[in-house]
């Protein structure tokens, strides 16, 4: 069930990127960006298992290793300066989205106790989570802007589908080093050893987004 489940989560990302493209252009992929920045980080809160890896796995692996490609698309069509500002925007909104829904717990509860201890199970102990994915978020899609662009001009504008995912490969190492790093070490949302975290969701969470990445990044390099 869970396999098939990254098959439909990843069909819809793709189809999500080409239809606001289309016909928003850059807007629809700033759109995305935001949209999929705050999801996987709701999504990273949840913990499921697949039957070819036995411990357990973080889920938002899907949308977000989506994001790397959007940025290189925005390069790739519109320009590194709009890249950049999309990753600042993305960050902007997931920080805004955050604080209004910290705000929110705070509110007097009159109606159903259990919508308010949901919201409240989400948002008041995320706090780690927000600033470790702020800082790997931002270091890793600056990153991936100049590197994608650098190739760029090292190939001369030319094989399109290398720079689409090697830029994405190693933006993806350095925001899943950084965030499992932080969150959960530094600011210690779960209790992991060491090996757990490099494992678990380093090596084990790097691999699985590096085949998302591969399978987006050849369809929209092929464009």
């Amino acid at each position: 069930m869970n396999e098939a489940l990254i098959l439909y989560e990843l069909i819809f990302c793709v189809a999500s990127i080409f239809v606001l493209h289309k016909f928003f252009k850059l807007s629809g992929l700033y759109a995305f960006n935001i949209i999929a920045v705050i999801a996987a980080n709701i999504q990273v809160l949840k913990f499921t298992s697949f039957s070819f890896y036995s411990s357990q796995v973080a889920l938002g692996s899907v949308i977000f290793s989506s994001t790397f490609i959007v940025d290189n698309i925005i390069t790739e069509e519109y320009g590194p300066k709009s890249a950049r500002d999309g990753v600042l925007l993305s960050s902007l909104a997931y920080i805004i989205f955050s604080i209004a829904m910290y705000i929110c717990i705070f509110y007097r509860n009159v109606g159903d106790p259990y919508m308010g201890c949901c919201i409240r199970a989400i948002f008041s102990n995320s706090y780690g989570i927000i600033i470790s994915s702020i800082f790997s978020y931002i270091a890793s899609k600056l990153f991936d802007v100049y590197c994608f662009e650098g190739i760029k001009k090292i190939t001369f504008g030319k094989l399109k589908w290398i720079r689409f995912n090697v830029s994405s490969l190693i933006s993806a190492f350095i925001d899943q080093v950084v965030f499992s790093v932080l969150c959960w070490k530094v600011f210690l949302v779960r209790e992991f050893s060491w090996s757990e975290i490099f494992s678990v969701y380093v090596t084990f969470g790097y691999c699985f987004r590096a085949i998302m990445i591969i399978i987006v990044g050849t369809i929209f390099s092929r464009k």
